[in-house]
């Protein structure tokens, strides 16, 4: 971008920013008008350019010479120019700033959109409105804009009486270039290290093996942090609060009938306290992952739907005083405690943890975060024009989510995709469990 000390001094200069997108620039120019707050229009204004993602063009004073230069600039009118065989078909337009030289004032024209050859758009200054005090001259332009936009945004339901996504991923939803590349580029090396780790590395026949991998200076993998807490209770605890999947702890008023656990069961560590009297106290706290009960499961593979249960001690931290790996109470389905092994205790956590970790990318992560804020993502698109408040605030939390649940469908939650590959419910569980919940 030219610096302005290199411009003509004039009394207006234009910015055109274009979107963070994948074939976005534009190798045409543009046409434009400006209005200013009593109506008078510049003469129309062409922007020659070849357009990278920023240009400055001073507007010659001719041009202007019709506008209030003490004013403000409220409105623009502007389309791509079509002229030229080789102009790009659409050019995605973030913004166009409109800069008073002379008062120093820059007036914002959000345009956050595809812009298509020979088709006018107007825009007001900051352009925010709601529909019932919309002006006239833009009534018709916002309806327009949303049957459009209902045309492009179809509705679908990918997963059978699953969350509603979008038919086809729209041109405004893909992947900016860079965020593209970049995506590439990481799946490309993290694909070579893969192939690497496997040509160089052994099985592993016990836990020392897998530290291997950290200390080998090729692959240069930090060792975890956490690595040497994988069996502090403590640290189990911590991980159902500060960890990726906090949202199942519940505080317990009344032990279930399905989990029945007794004084003499876990007496020993609830510090002194009977059961009844660490539940009055607010002391005890238990994860029920029931909703993974019947969950269909890969063959020879097992997920458990476990009960957990926590007592928080003087010293203000979450220990698991028991657990239950099913349901349903039984001779072969035990209540696990501290008291237990210390191997068959690790392992009845790790069993825990793989049941959390199954909920966690089903439910957290991708059922209650990707798909179903892709259902709202959809109506605010189908049903709030640009110029809405409301669609301003949340439509940059809407960033690339239709572009990734619709990465994630193909490659990850395919029939040969990594779920099925690495999760016990693979590909047939993890949708169950979505349109279970």
């Amino acid at each position: 971008m030219p610096s302005r000390l290199d411009l003509p001094q004039t009394d207006f200069t234009v910015d055109v920013i274009t979107g963070k997108r994948h074939r976005g620039d534009l190798s045409a120019g543009v046409g434009m008008v400006l209005f200013d707050e009593a109506g008078n229009a510049s003469s129309k204004v062409k922007l020659q350019h070849i357009f990278q993602k920023h240009m400055t063009f001073p507007i010659s004073n001719k041009d202007t010479a019709e506008l209030n230069k003490e004013g403000k600039i409220s409105k623009i009118e502007f389309w791509a120019d079509g002229a030229h065989d080789h102009a790009t078909r659409y050019w995605h337009v973030n913004k166009i700033e409109v800069r008073n030289n002379a008062r120093q004032e820059t007036f914002v024209f959000p345009v956050q959109e595809w812009v298509v050859r020979n088709r006018s758009y107007k825009v007001r200054h900051l352009d925010t409105s709601l529909p019932q005090l919309e002006q006239e001259e833009f009534k018709v332009e916002r309806n327009d804009e949303l049957d459009e936009k209902k045309r492009i945004y179809e509705l679908d339901q990918k997963i059978p009486n699953g969350p509603v996504q979008v038919k086809k991923l729209p041109r405004a939803e893909e992947f900016g270039f860079v965020v593209d590349f970049d995506l590439k580029a990481q799946n490309v090396f993290l694909e070579f290290k893969s192939f690497m780790l496997r040509l160089f590395s052994d099985s592993w026949k016990n836990i020392k093996d897998i530290f291997k991998i950290y200390e080998n200076t090729f692959f240069n993998y930090p060792t975890p942090k956490g690595s040497h807490l994988w069996t502090d209770d403590v640290h189990f605890g911590r991980q159902r609060i500060a960890s990726i999947n906090n949202t199942v702890i519940e505080l317990v008023k009344d032990l279930p009938q399905k989990f029945p656990v007794s004084d003499d069961l876990v007496g020993p560590f609830l510090e002194g306290l009977t059961l009844d009297e660490a539940i009055r106290k607010k002391k005890l706290f238990m994860c029920d992952l029931k909703v993974l009960e019947g969950i269909p499961v890969k063959d020879n593979f097992v997920l458990c739907a476990p009960i957990a249960l926590f007592f928080v001690d003087l010293r203000g931290q979450l220990k698991p005083v028991a657990i239950q790996l099913f349901q349903n109470p039984s001779p072969s389905n035990p209540i696990f405690t501290p008291a237990c092994p210390t191997l068959t205790w690790t392992l009845v956590k790790m069993w825990y943890n793989n049941a959390d970790a199954a909920y966690h990318q089903g439910l957290t992560h991708l059922g209650f975060t990707h798909l179903l804020m892709e259902s709202f993502d959809l109506a605010t698109q189908r049903n709030l024009s640009r110029s809405h408040p409301v669609y301003k605030l949340l439509e940059p939390h809407f960033l690339y989510l239709m572009a990734i649940n619709s990465l994630a469908l193909d490659r990850l939650i395919n029939e040969d995709g990594w779920v099925q590959e690495v999760m016990n419910y693979g590909q047939k569980g993890m949708l169950n469990l979505i349109v279970k919940e």
